[in-house]
């Protein structure tokens, strides 16, 4: 494995297109070896993602990455990414460094790009959900592109909440009523996954340990929150660690209340 030693991105973004580049030190827990190495990363839409690194003192660095910039601040996008190729192309590919880093560059790489935009979505939402608001008053329809922002921000949050070693449910209940207001649908996709993630580990903690009144108790509180607020997360996986839980202890389950309640919120027979 490799370990990142610095990391000195440079990030240009407009709508829909990103460019990030700099320099950037790995080296190797093997044999402990350091290497500079110079990337680029651009990113247009889903489906156009060109990611290129060179070893340090192989290209003019400081005329590869004015180019890049140049092209990139001019919207000549398709030069900008046929540019990179080209400077790129003879050095290090990113397939060609540590076989197991290069998923830890693109994964950092994107992640910044994440943090990025989800601070100004956010600050946009704060800064605009008052005038909205009163929009709603006085019968005006909401924006078409405040709805989207809202909904890419409120689901965020809603995601780290459920992602989060306990759940907060006045947190969650007041993202939701924000929901409820601006007329939003969460309940699938990626907020639909975080709830089902954070129901499987519940699940499996009680199935590690189901004579805990605790982990079943946890266990259906969240469940009873989950359909108060209209998720409808997958239960098979959940379904399967419970099932296996109440076996383990026997006729035991059927006399305690809490257990009687578990096997009935998720369908399974005693």
């Amino acid at each position: 494995e490799c370990d990142v030693l610095n990391y000195t991105p440079i990030r240009l973004s407009v709508p829909g297109v990103h460019l990030s580049y700099g320099d950037i030190t790995l080296k190797s827990r093997t044999t402990l070896l350091e290497r500079q190495m110079h990337f680029a990363v651009f990113q247009r839409g889903s489906a156009e993602f060109v990611c290129a690194a060179g070893e340090a003192g192989k290209m003019d660095r400081n005329a590869v990455f004015a180019q890049m910039e140049r092209l990139f601040k001019d919207g000549k996008y398709d030069e900008c990414a046929e540019f990179i190729r080209q400077s790129f192309e003879k050095t290090y590919p990113l397939i060609s460094m540590f076989q197991d880093v290069r998923r830890k560059v693109v994964d950092l790489v994107l992640r910044k790009m994440d943090e990025q935009m989800d601070a100004k979505f956010t600050e946009v939402f704060e800064r605009q959900y008052p005038v909205v608001r009163g929009l709603q008053l006085i019968g005006a329809p909401i924006p078409k592109p405040f709805l989207r922002v809202a909904e890419f921000v409120l689901s965020a949050d809603l995601k780290a909440e459920f992602r989060a070693a306990n759940v907060n449910v006045n947190a969650v209940e007041e993202l939701m009523e924000d929901v409820k207001t601006l007329g939003l649908d969460v309940s699938r996709g990626p907020v639909r996954d975080a709830v089902t993630e954070k129901l499987t580990f519940l699940a499996f903690s009680f199935a590690r340990n189901p004579a805990d009144k605790a982990c079943a108790l946890k266990l259906v509180e969240f469940l009873n929150y989950a359909e108060i607020f209209g998720f409808e997360p997958d239960t098979v996986k959940a379904q399967e660690f419970v099932f296996f839980g109440l076996k383990a202890l026997g006729a035991e389950a059927k006399t305690k209340d809490i257990l009687r309640a578990l096997a009935r919120k998720l369908k399974i027979a005693l």
